[in-house]
């Protein structure tokens, strides 16, 4: 992967004065319109704003090392560097990598299970919005096989609880004040898990597959935003094809990712399971990049 800030050239600027030094960042844009916008960045959390000129705007600053923050627009993201170090009376020059904020993520291990009110045979075409990258059982164009009341599901002579898919796909990243959901402290994170999945009206054999999954993956944060997208709304990831139709369908997909933003998002309403007659389930969800707006 290459660096963010990617120092190509110095050159002798004895214009200056002595312990000063200049940096020139040089950026690329994937519009060409956007080359002349103003940017907010920070030198050593000191925040500033310049005006590009072709893409390349110069900060003036004292030689030895400084850590920048740069930001341009909602189409960018958030771009942070290492300790870049320059010498007295030295200009360096720095080509910027720019990173679009819809970013490629692998929507990650939406699982579905089957509870029709009798024995009988299904269907189901998944329709991901990128390209897969697994699925289990065997997918040929679709599944198919016996289901039963219990949530078996019987295929070519084996017996699972839930069919499988993952999928790569180009996802925006969130900005909380856009974006309904919760932020929740690593201490506090199996009970809310826990809580929302029942509030929601999962069984305890869906949120044992839910929990075991994803809460160790998020644990790894001291804080986290979890956006919640349900039914309709996750076609976005896919769209799902069950025959026969079930008397009721429900999705449930979770994006999240490491926050320490300040803004507290509002609330999202949770709609419930209603598991009378043939019920399908899907939960999914994936890690994203969530934009600290008080970095900004």
């Amino acid at each position: 992967m290459l660096p963010e800030f990617y120092l190509y050239k110095t050159e002798k600027a004895p214009e200056l004065n002595k312990n000063q030094a200049i940096y020139r960042f040089e950026f690329d844009f994937f519009d060409p319109n956007e080359a002349n916008a103003t940017v907010i960045y920070s030198i050593d959390n000191f925040q500033d704003t310049a005006r590009l000129e072709d893409g390349v705007f110069e900060v003036k600053a004292t030689a030895g090392n400084h850590i920048f923050q740069v930001y341009i627009n909602e189409n960018y993201q958030e771009l942070y560097s290492d300790s870049l170090a320059t010498s007295s009376r030295t200009k360096a020059f720095y080509k910027v990598r720019l990173s679009d904020v819809y970013s490629p993520v692998l929507i990650d291990k939406p699982v579905i299970y089957l509870y029709p009110e009798v024995e009988s045979n299904f269907e189901i075409v998944v329709k991901p919005a990128g390209e897969f990258t697994f699925l289990y059982p065997a997918y040929d164009n679709g599944w198919e096989g016996t289901m039963s009341p219990n949530g078996n599901l019987k295929m070519n002579g084996e017996t699972y609880r839930y069919l499988f898919w993952e999928s790569e796909q180009i996802v925006q990243n969130i900005l909380p004040s856009e974006t309904s959901g919760f932020v929740v402290d690593q201490a506090n994170l199996f009970t809310f898990i826990e809580e929302t999945l029942t509030s929601v009206g999962f069984n305890s054999q869906e949120k044992a597959d839910f929990i075991t999954y994803w809460v160790p993956r998020m644990l790894k944060y001291n804080r986290i935003f979890i956006a919640i997208d349900q039914n309709e709304k996750c076609d976005q990831f896919a769209t799902l094809e069950v025959n026969p139709t079930p008397n009721h369908l429900h999705r449930f997909y979770i994006s999240w990712g490491e926050y320490n933003g300040d803004f507290i998002p509002k609330t999202p309403k949770l709609s419930k399971i209603n598991r009378q007659g043939f019920t399908v389930l899907e939960w999914g969800g994936t890690e994203i990049n969530i934009i600290n707006e008080n970095e900004i």
